[in-house]
C-alpha cells in the first residue's frame, strides 16, 4: 500500500499538482487516525517531522473513539507537509499507510497502521553480541529480539550514572533503573516482553561521552 501511495505521490509531485504552498504562513491541521498505541504513534511521528525540520506543533485534540487514536496536530507554516516526502519516511520505519485525505486546503487526514513499525534511529543488539556504543548525541535507543539480561559497560574514563529504560513493542513503559552514584558497569535482568531498551546518564550524557559496551542474553 505504502509504494502504490509513494509512486502516485511522486508523479503528482513531480507535476507540481499537489498544491501544498501558500502565499502566507498558515494554521494548518493534519489529522492522523491509527489502532496501534498512541506512545508508539507520537514517537514515530515526532521523530520524522523533526527530521523534515517541523519541530514545532501542538497537539489540537488526542481522543480514542472505538479503539482507534484520533490525532490532530496544528502548526503555522507556509506549506503544508509534503505528504510524498511524509510516506518515504513511513515506509524507511515500515510503517503501513491505509489511506491519505486531503480534507480541505489548511487539512489533511493520514490513516496509518503503526503496529509492525520500527522506532526511528535505534540500534538493534542480537543475542550473544557485543555491541560498541560511540559517543552519544542523545540517548542510545536499543532494540531487541526475546532476551533475559542486559550487560553494560562503561569506558575507562567515564563517569556513568545508569538510568536504563525498558519498552515493550508499543513502548509501554515495563520498567526503569536509575542510580546516583558511579558504575562501571551493570548487569540487569530484561523484564517479559522488552523490545526497546533506552540507555541514558541520570545527569548528562557528557558523563557517558566516551561510549558503552552492550551485551544481551
Amino acid at each position: 500500500t505504502n509504494l502504490r501511495y509513494e509512486k502516485v505521490l511522486k508523479i503528482l509531485n513531480e507535476k507540481g499538482l499537489l498544491n501544498i504552498r501558500y502565499n502566507s504562513p498558515k494554521t494548518i491541521n493534519i489529522q492522523f487516525v491509527s489502532n496501534s498505541s498512541s506512545l508508539k504513534v507520537v514517537k514515530i511521528i515526532n521523530d520524522i517531522f523533526s527530521s523534515l525540520g517541523f519541530s514545532y506543533y501542538f497537539t489540537k485534540d488526542m481522543q480514542r473513539q472505538d479503539g482507534q487514536l484520533i490525532w490532530t496536530i496544528k502548526l503555522k507554516s507556509d506549506s503544508m507537509i509534503d505528504p510524498y516526502v511524509f510516506v518515504k519516511e513511513l515506509n524507511k520505519l515500515e510503517a503501513n499507510v491505509l489511506n491519505i485525505q486531503k480534507i480541505d486546503e489548511l487539512k489533511w487526514k493520514y490513516e496509518i497502521n503503526f503496529d509492525f513499525a520500527k522506532v526511528a534511529n535505534t540500534i538493534f543488539v542480537s543475542n550473544s553480541e557485543k555491541v560498541v556504543l560511540q559517543k552519544p548525541l542523545s540517548a542510545y535507543m536499543l532494540q531487541i529480539n526475546e532476551a533475559k539480561e542486559l550487560r553494560i559497560f562503561s569506558r575507562r574514563l567515564n563517569t556513568w550514572f545508569p538510568y536504563v529504560s525498558f519498552y515493550d513493542e508499543n513502548l509501554e513503559l515495563l520498567g526503569r533503573i536509575e542510580k546516583t552514584r558511579k558504575y562501571k558497569g551493570i548487569k540487569v535482568q530484561i523484564p517479559f516482553n522488552t523490545r526497546y531498551i533506552r540507555v541514558d546518564d541520570t545527569y548528562t550524557l557528557l558523563n557517558i561521552k566516551r561510549g558503552l559496551t552492550v551485551i544481551v542474553r
